[in-house]
């Protein structure tokens, strides 16, 4: 049976192909061997390629993008998509639900559950996590290892990633589909064209002012102050799309390791 349904999909294989390079050039679609997801079948690389082109397309972007930043927004669980225009505008392409651990507040040490919050970078991609599919980000950055250091922390923790699933022990948790999306994107994009952003809660609708900063370090206020300025970039929408769902239902509780 497994036999019939491999070449039945050999058959199918260049009509999917078609269909995809409708959307975006050729060698964008994923099925190569230096493919981030070489190791994923050939029907999941060419599904998430078809909706990302198809996504960038519809917002008259080309694909694969120069440019692309993650926004993260813990207090709501969601994960905006911005990719510039050709005359440098941030545009809106997706969003995604995403499930974590721990609370509104940046991580300060190994084994809080908290997802840190300031400014990262992709730094690698695992196609073999436990979790379908993670993105490594650079937690602690040198910004999260000079704040520990002027506090007297020494255990930071780290292993932060994006991943598929929907457990989180200070990751985040985007569901099979979602990783499988996001980690071709990237893998398009290129890991050094992609940042992150990852925010205690919208500051475009939520000043900092009303933030109550008794329990926060005694530099997450400034580092809140930069993170308002940067999403302040970012226009909210009034018809901003509607999250991709995990398929499993939202919850906190952590899981045996973090990628």
């Amino acid at each position: 049976m497994n036999a019939v349904r491999a070449t039945v999909f050999v058959l199918f294989l260049p009509l999917l192909t078609a269909f995809s390079s409708s959307f975006c050039p050729l060698e964008a679609i994923g099925l190569g061997a230096s493919s981030a997801l070489a190791s994923a079948s050939p029907a999941v690389r060419v599904s998430a390629q078809a909706k990302l082109c198809k996504s960038f397309r519809d917002k008259g972007l080309a694909y694969p993008p120069r440019d692309v930043t993650f926004l993260v927004i813990k207090d709501e669980m969601n994960m905006e998509i911005w990719s510039k225009d050709d005359h440098g505008k941030d545009v809106l392409v997706d969003v995604y639900d995403f499930v974590a651990s721990g609370r509104c507040g940046p991580k300060l040490a190994r084994g809080d559950l908290q997802v840190p919050e300031g400014f990262y970078k992709v730094v690698g991609l695992n196609p073999n996590s436990r979790y379908h599919l993670s993105m490594k980000l650079d937690y602690p950055n040198r910004f999260d290892i000079d704040m520990a250091k002027s506090d007297g922390r020494r255990s930071l923790g780290g292993d932060i990633f994006i991943h598929g699933n929907a457990k989180s022990m200070g990751c985040i948790a985007v569901g099979d589909r979602g990783i499988e999306e996001l980690y071709q994107l990237v893998s398009d994009a290129g890991v050094g064209n992609v940042r992150v952003i990852i925010a205690p809660y919208d500051f475009r609708d939520m000043p900092i002012v009303k933030i109550n900063s008794a329990s926060l370090p005694k530099w997450a206020p400034a580092l809140y102050k930069d993170i308002e300025r940067e999403m302040a970039r970012f226009a909210k929408s009034v018809k901003r799309p509607q999250p991709a769902a995990i398929p499993n239902p939202p919850v906190r509780t952590v899981s045996a390791t973090a990628q």
